[in-house]
């Protein structure tokens, strides 16, 4: 099957992470005293003028290895792939074209955004995690079925025989994220740089004390950055555990430089 003549978007990006040391880390996890060990991944995305950022957490996985070729269609056990694409310029015959692969669950919450370009993100989100997963996981972009978990995380459904595949999507206005990773749980978070600012009055009510003092210390015009990175790992951390904030609040989550 060629996913390339498919039909679907095509990525701007397409990133895994090497062996070094992301700047920032999981440093605990309160509740329950329980901790999860994984991978984590900041990056400052520009593209068309749009400035955000994106972090994926993976639970379990400890090296997270360099993508092949797009058309290698293949993900090694224990690796992650994620693909980005800005939708700005994106025309309304690729948008009616992407929609028609979608199931109808996929449609009808797209359908229930009032502006036109909150409904065009959410038909490109799904068409693109769509093609990821084909890439991933060999079965035609229509094809695949998605159940929701016990904590309301969708999940890819038992019936299609791909347990092995785990996936997680994000996206903001103008900008669609996805993650796949094979065998381990993942979470992703794309956020708008300029609705971070310096994030003093958000990260006093959600982030852990180290945190509030790590985003403090840090120089005024780094601020933006370190609030976005902390902010966005960990949205994806609660992500990729798929138990939400009702179980795991922000400021009982803590990250910190890596050493």
């Amino acid at each position: 099957m060629d996913i390339a003549c498919s039909g679907l978007p095509t990525p701007d990006c397409t990133f895994a992470q090497g062996r070094a040391k992301p700047p920032i880390s999981a440093s605990h996890f309160c509740p329950c005293g329980t901790a999860y060990s994984g991978a984590t991944k900041f990056h400052d995305i520009q593209l068309n003028g749009l400035s955000a950022a994106l972090s994926i957490y993976c639970v379990s996985i400890t090296r997270l290895t360099r993508c092949g070729r797009m058309h290698d269609h293949a993900i090694a056990r224990g690796s992650m792939i994620v693909w980005w694409m800005t939708i700005d310029t994106v025309g309304a015959d690729a948008l009616a074209q992407w929609r028609k692969i979608l199931e109808s669950a996929e449609q009808v919450r797209a359908d229930r955004f009032h502006f036109a370009r909150d409904r065009d993100t959410s038909i490109a989100a799904h068409a693109l995690k769509r093609k990821l997963l084909s890439w991933a996981g060999d079965l035609p972009p229509s094809d695949w079925r998605f159940i929701v978990g016990r904590f309301g995380k969708p999940q890819i459904d038992p019936a299609l025989g791909r347990p092995r595949l785990h996936f997680n999507l994000s996206h903001i206005r103008g900008l669609v994220a996805c993650a796949v990773s094979l065998d381990h749980e993942v979470g992703l978070d794309v956020e708008a740089w300029d609705r971070a600012g310096d994030g003093l009055d958000i990260a006093g009510r959600f982030f852990a004390p180290a945190e509030l003092a790590l985003l403090r210390e840090a120089a005024p015009d780094d601020r933006p950055e370190v609030f976005a990175r902390i902010w966005t790992l960990k949205e994806a951390y609660i992500k990729a555990t798929g138990r939400g904030l009702s179980s795991f609040p922000l400021d009982c989550i803590a990250f910190e430089p890596s050493a």
